[in-house]
């Protein structure tokens, strides 16, 4: 057990700073072993049957290769429930819970849209907070469709899946728009870690350097009375003003639990 444990560490070194890579080691021995803290510092298994060996094998393959831990596992946890995830979907962020959280408890309408749902956490997290609300959720991927009715299914959420292109998309009645678009700059891209730049959907996180509201935009566009969205936050301004220039008379940012600027209300 320890074996495996320190190999992880190893592993996941290559990929994270110290603390995440501890933290991540023992969800692996957790999630997929069902070893806890205490076990693992106790080394209560001393010998793999042949089945552990072969999965722990493939998972650290999978890892060494810096693909994300929540994929090599297959869920995650949002808003205190198990998602299934897949390469197909956006791994949720701790983030997008406080954008549910406000959705939720602020939005006065009880007809809520979410476009490019992934995974569908936005969607039944919504439900289930708002089970008098109906539901519906959009996203361009049919595989990222399969997930989040995947989701809905095991979770019992009452959400209504279709895939729908924004840009293309017939008016939807919606009194509430929830959304998480893509929002990072192609320029960005350098920048970022690579178990999310060579693994996770590129078309769920980036945006034209040349346009990179098009996705506001469009979603000022369909008409709801409220939208509730996540942002960029060096765009704030710019994204406060695409939905002013679209009729929207009350803009509202607000700052995550980090205190960065992350998510704006609009109505």
């Amino acid at each position: 057990m320890k074996d495996f444990y320190r190999q992880l560490l190893a592993v996941l070194a290559a990929h994270y700073e110290a603390r995440e890579a501890q933290a991540i080691a023992f969800l692996v021995c957790e999630e997929a072993f069902g070893w806890s803290k205490t076990d693992v510092y106790a080394d209560k298994v001393s010998q793999l049957s042949t089945a552990e060996q072969e999965r722990a094998a493939f998972m650290l393959r999978r890892l060494s290769a810096g693909e994300p831990v929540q994929y090599v596992l297959g869920a995650t946890y949002f808003d205190g429930r198990p998602f299934y995830v897949s390469p197909a979907v956006l791994i949720p962020r701790p983030e997008t819970e406080e954008l549910v959280h406000w959705a939720a408890e602020a939005a006065r309408g009880q007809h809520f849209l979410d476009v490019g749902t992934g995974s569908g956490c936005i969607a039944i997290s919504l439900k289930l907070r708002r089970p008098e609300a109906t539901v519906c959720a959009w996203d361009i991927s049919p595989e990222a469709i399969d997930v989040a009715r995947k989701n809905a299914e095991c979770l019992g959420a009452d959400v209504q899946f279709e895939v729908q292109d924004l840009f293309t998309a017939p008016p939807k009645p919606a009194t509430v728009v929830v959304s998480n678009p893509p929002y990072i700059c192609e320029k960005e891209r350098v920048e970022m870690a690579t178990h999310v730049v060579h693994f996770e959907p590129a078309q769920a996180l980036f945006v034209p350097d040349d346009d990179p509201l098009r996705y506001y935009k469009a979603l000022a566009q369909l008409g709801a009375e409220e939208v509730f969205v996540e942002i960029n936050a060096a765009l704030r301004q710019a994204t406060a003003d695409a939905f002013r220039a679209a009729g929207y008379q009350q803009i509202v940012c607000r700052k995550d639990e980090f205190g960065k600027d992350r998510f704006i209300y609009a109505c």
